[in-house]
């Protein structure tokens, strides 16, 4: 039953960013982002979770009974190590458009949206308004307002396109106001994070013999970490033909080199 609000819920996107650029015609001053078609196996998704107040009253558990200790969720057993090679790997994978599979994550394990989106904020994102593949804009969710927008160095060209989140929809009126009908709410995050990210699973892959071109996709989950850190969690590939593959690696983005 917890994945049904899941189920029901919106489904955001990540989509995959061209190579930033400072100079363009239409927004001489402003960073281009380049959006795939809806097909586009280079997309990754968000599965939104839904607010607490969207959700069906718990029932009072029956007293715990004694379990065998086990790794919490915010505890995994083991973590698998993100050096400064993985980074420079994956900043080339980042830089080859669409060379790296679809990364498909859940923030379920937060308790809400606005959990997850700080933890994110604490890492260094950035949450931004795009229109006609134009940064236009910065958004401050804890105050709900509009903001300049930041420079676009030193972030990944994939940026998480969060139009339909519920929690996000009252800002909607105000951006698009401000910024037209197509202005979209995406976050930023910092370009080591997903170069880390890439180059750490290739080399997982490469480990086991296996290789990231021959997955159309990875799913993982988000997990909240220490001192409000965020874990991601990669449990399996879906190879291009359509098999699934088990997998187990868990990264700390804190810990990341940047």
């Amino acid at each position: 039953m917890r994945h049904r609000p899941l189920a029901i819920a919106c489904r955001s996107v990540v989509v995959v960013w061209g190579m930033v650029i400072l100079g363009t015609t239409a927004h001489p001053d402003r960073p281009e982002v380049t959006a795939p078609a809806p097909d586009d196996d280079r997309k990754a998704t968000i599965v939104p979770h839904r607010e607490a107040a969207s959700r069906a009253p718990e029932q009072t558990p029956d007293p715990p009974r004694e379990e065998p200790s086990s790794p919490s969720p915010m505890e995994p057993a083991t973590l698998t190590r993100v050096g400064s090679a993985d980074v420079e790997r994956g900043s080339a994978l980042l830089d080859a458009s669409g060379s790296f599979p679809a990364l498909s994550c859940s923030y379920e394990d937060f308790t809400s949206f606005r959990e997850y989106a700080s933890a994110m904020e604490t890492l260094g994102g950035r949450f931004v308004v795009v229109r006609d593949r134009a940064i236009v804009g910065g958004v401050n969710l804890s105050t709900a307002t509009l903001t300049a927008a930041p420079g676009a160095g030193g972030f990944s060209p994939r940026a998480r396109d969060y139009t339909g989140e519920p929690v996000l929809e009252f800002l909607t009126l105000s951006v698009r106001r401000e910024y037209g009908v197509g202005a979209e709410v995406m976050l930023l995050v910092p370009r080591h994070i997903d170069a880390g990210l890439f180059g750490a699973i290739a080399r997982s892959l490469t480990a086991r013999g296996d290789h990231h071109g021959d997955y159309r996709e990875f799913r993982a989950r988000y997990l909240r970490g220490p001192d409000s850190g965020v874990r991601l969690a990669v449990d399996r590939g879906i190879r291009r033909d359509g098999s699934s593959v088990p997998l187990d690696w868990t990264f700390d983005l804190a810990g990341i080199p940047g």
